[in-house]
C-alpha cells in the first residue's frame, strides 16, 4: 500500500478515536444536573469565603437565614424563605437550594462543635478571618438552654424512652454547661451538642486561646441580646439588602417569649459563668466597635426594618 494510503488510514483512525470520545463527553454533560449560573456575591466578602458559622446553643439558631441568603451561596433557595429551625439543627439543606460550598462551608453547619472537631488540614490559621458567630449574654443562655431542654426534650422520646433522661437541674448547667462559648472556640476537639452534660470546665490556658480566636478569627460577631442591630450591622458591613426573616427568631422558648426575650438570672442563685462572661464582654467590644465603625445606629436599623416591610412604630 501506498504511502499516502496508510496515512490516510491512520488519519481516518484518529479522528473517528477523537470524535467517539467527543461524543462521549457530551453524553456525559448532558447527564450533568442543570444548576442555575451563581451570582457573584459582594466584594465585601472577598477573602472570607467560605464562610464558617460558629453555633453556640441557644445563640441565634436563625442567624444561618443570613447566610443561606447570601447571593450565590444557595441559588434554588427562594427570596424571602424562612428555613425552619430543624433544617438548622440538622443541617438538613434541600438539595434544590443548590448550596454553593464555596460561599458557606457546609461540613460543619451548625454541630455546636468546636472548631477544633472538624480541624482543617492547616488548623486554625487555615480558617482564620472566615468566622462567623452570634453572642449572647451567659446567664440568659444557661437559662434559655436549661429551659427549652426542658420545654422541648422532656417531650421527645425513642423507643418510648425519654430523650437523653428527662429533665435536667440547675447542678446540671452550672457543672455540665457552664463555658459552652469558651470551649467551642478553644476546648477539646469534641462536640458539644445541646444535649450533653459532660462538658470538661474550661482552663484559664482554654480562655486565653478562645479569647485571641475570638480577636482575630472573626469577621462578624452578633449579639442575640441586640439582635435587630446584628442584622442592620451584617447587611451594612457585607452590602446585603433587608428582609423580614433576618428580624424573626426560628425557635423561641416559650418562656423567654413570655419575658420579651430575658430570664430572670436571680433563678442562678448568683452562679456565674465565668470565662464565658469574660469573652462575651470581648465580643460586645468588637461588635460596639463596627457599629461605630459602620455607622449602624437604632435610627439606621429602623430604615432597614422598614425597607424589610416591618412594621416600626
Amino acid at each position: 500500500m501506498a504511502i499516502g494510503g496508510v496515512w490516510r488510514i491512520g488519519f481516518c483512525f484518529v479522528t473517528c478515536i477523537y470524535s467517539i470520545r467527543a461524543l462521549q463527553i457530551y453524553g456525559d454533560l448532558q447527564q450533568l444536573p442543570e444548576i442555575e449560573p451563581q451570582t457573584q456575591t459582594d466584594p465585601s466578602f472577598d477573602g472570607l469565603l467560605p464562610i464558617k458559622w460558629v453555633h453556640v446553643p441557644k445563640a441565634g439558631s436563625s442567624f444561618l437565614q443570613n447566610l443561606l441568603h447570601i447571593p450565590g451561596a444557595c441559588p434554588g433557595l427562594p427570596a424571602d424563605l424562612e428555613v425552619p429551625s430543624l433544617n438548622i439543627n440538622t443541617r438538613i439543606l434541600d438539595p434544590s437550594w443548590k448550596c454553593n460550598t464555596s460561599i458557606l462551608d457546609l461540613q460543619d453547619l451548625g454541630s455546636h462543635a468546636s472548631l477544633d472537631y472538624f480541624k482543617p488540614a492547616g488548623g486554625f490559621d487555615e480558617t482564620k478571618g472566615r468566622y462567623m458567630t452570634m453572642m449572647r449574654q451567659p446567664e440568659q443562655r444557661l437559662l434559655s438552654e436549661l429551659h427549652w431542654q426542658n420545654d422541648h426534650r422532656v417531650n421527645m422520646k425513642i423507643n418510648g424512652h425519654p430523650l437523653y433522661g428527662g429533665p435536667w437541674s440547675l447542678e446540671n448547667l452550672t457543672t455540665g454547661r457552664s463555658g459552652t462559648m469558651t470551649n467551642i472556640l478553644a476546648g477539646a476537639n469534641s462536640h458539644y451538642g445541646n444535649f450533653r452534660l459532660d462538658m470538661p470546665p474550661p482552663t484559664r490556658a482554654v480562655f486565653e486561646k478562645a479569647k485571641i480566636r475570638l480577636q482575630t478569627g472573626f469577621s462578624f460577631i452578633g449579639i442575640t441580646d441586640e439582635w435587630n442591630l446584628s442584622m442592620c450591622l451584617f447587611n451594612k458591613m457585607f452590602n446585603q439588602k433587608c428582609h423580614a426573616f433576618q428580624f424573626a427568631d426560628s425557635q423561641p422558648t416559650f418562656e423567654a417569649q413570655k419575658l420579651h426575650g430575658a430570664y430572670d438570672i436571680n433563678e442562678l442563685d448568683g452562679f456565674r459563668d465565668t470565662y464565658d462572661d469574660e469573652l462575651y464582654d470581648i465580643g460586645i467590644r468588637i461588635f460596639r466597635a463596627n457599629l461605630e465603625k459602620y455607622d449602624v445606629s437604632e435610627s439606621s436599623c429602623k430604615s432597614c426594618m422598614r425597607e424589610a416591610g416591618m412594621r416600626i412604630g
